[in-house]
């Protein structure tokens, strides 16, 4: 199943949070080429006469401003590019989160499909097999549970009368019992 989704920030604080760890560490990654160019400008100035340091300094200021603005430029691209990313992880997890609570809330399971450039494929295999399992297991035991009623109801015709009211009420939890197991979706 395939689908785009509209939204971005799915999980805000998870995709936020993400994405300002990357930009810090991006941040102060890249930090050492200024400062480098700037010490690279103080030696070369150290080493030229005085009439010439004027100009020299001003091409150096230029050249940090350019530098700033550029590196405002690349952590506000670099943001943006994790945000993206944070989202190909944020979807999968919100969408597993509302699997399971289709689970605990509603007694519902239905098998998750994630979108094709999300990430972890593999825990939608695992989940869906997890889910395949808790079927064939609850399908085995209805399987089991009819067979029992069947039995109790062909019981109900040689037993004595006064033990048809427990017999009654016996295949009547069976049947509450049967009721309540989960079917996927």
């Amino acid at each position: 199943m395939s689908y785009k989704r509209s939204t971005f920030i799915i999980d805000k604080k998870f995709q936020i949070k993400f994405s300002l760890l990357v930009c810090l560490f991006v941040t102060l990654s890249s930090l050492a080429y200024p400062v480098a160019i700037y010490q690279i400008f103080e030696l070369f100035l150290g080493k030229l006469p005085e009439s010439e340091q004027g100009q020299v300094a001003l091409i150096k200021d230029n050249v940090l401003h350019i530098l700033i603005v550029f590196q405002i430029v690349y952590l506000i691209g670099a943001f943006s590019v994790f945000i993206f990313i944070g989202h190909k992880i944020a979807g999968p997890l919100y969408k597993l989160r509302r699997l399971l609570r289709g689970i605990t809330d509603e007694h519902r399971l239905e098998k998750a499909y994630f979108r094709k450039g999300d990430y972890f494929h593999n825990l939608a295999e695992e989940y869906n097999q997890a889910i395949n399992a808790i079927q064939m297991r609850n399908d085995k035991d209805i399987e089991y549970i009819d067979e029992v009623i069947l039995y109790l109801n062909n019981l109900s015709i040689v037993i004595p009368s006064d033990k048809k009211p427990v017999l009654k009420e016996i295949i009547s939890r069976l049947e509450q019992t049967k009721e309540r197991f989960i079917k996927t979706e």
